[in-house]
């Protein structure tokens, strides 16, 4: 397992690595790479409101830039418009429940879905990526490291937000 923490104002923010739930699991069955993050929040937030906290929230522009770079350019993704409503930052939103949203994209190299997962107690974001090329295992063997140190810190950054909105 592991942790990251973040200091807020006024508290330590906790992230941790956890187990994929059977449920986000689901979401790509036949998933070659999946990783969970969970943070400690009240559930006051429906989880739509995480993902675009998480992605499209108050965040410098050239972090917005590089998302994309990433994503477009290393990973390939194929994203829809950026200011859509039945997309969060480019990824098409696929399920939207108070308590779940599913977010998906492909490319020629890998299918992947975000799931974001809201209970009363934490929030958990689940990333699983299929491999349509074995191209796609040896970029992802690259991207992954980078995303497995970024994703905690956008739960992070979501959690600030989402506390200072109250």
């Amino acid at each position: 397992m592991t942790t990251t923490r973040s200091l807020t104002a006024t508290t330590w923010i906790r992230v941790e690595r956890v187990e994929i739930s059977p449920s986000a699991h689901g979401r790509l069955g036949d998933a070659d790479y999946a990783d969970a993050f969970r943070v400690a929040a009240d559930g006051s937030h429906p989880a739509e409101q995480w993902a675009r906290s998480a992605f499209e929230g108050p965040s410098s522009r050239q972090r917005r830039l590089f998302a994309l770079a990433a994503w477009r350019g290393l990973l390939g993704l194929r994203l829809g418009p950026p200011d859509s409503p039945d997309h969060v930052a480019g990824w098409a939103i696929v399920v939207n429940e108070p308590g779940t949203v599913v977010l998906r994209t492909d490319s020629w190299l890998i299918d992947a879905r975000l799931v974001i997962d809201v209970s009363k107690a934490e929030t958990t974001m689940t990333t699983l990526v299929r491999y349509q090329r074995r191209a796609g295992h040896v970029v992802w063997a690259m991207a992954g490291i980078l995303h497995r140190r970024l994703a905690p810190r956008v739960l992070v950054r979501a959690a600030r937000s989402l506390a200072r909105q109250g």
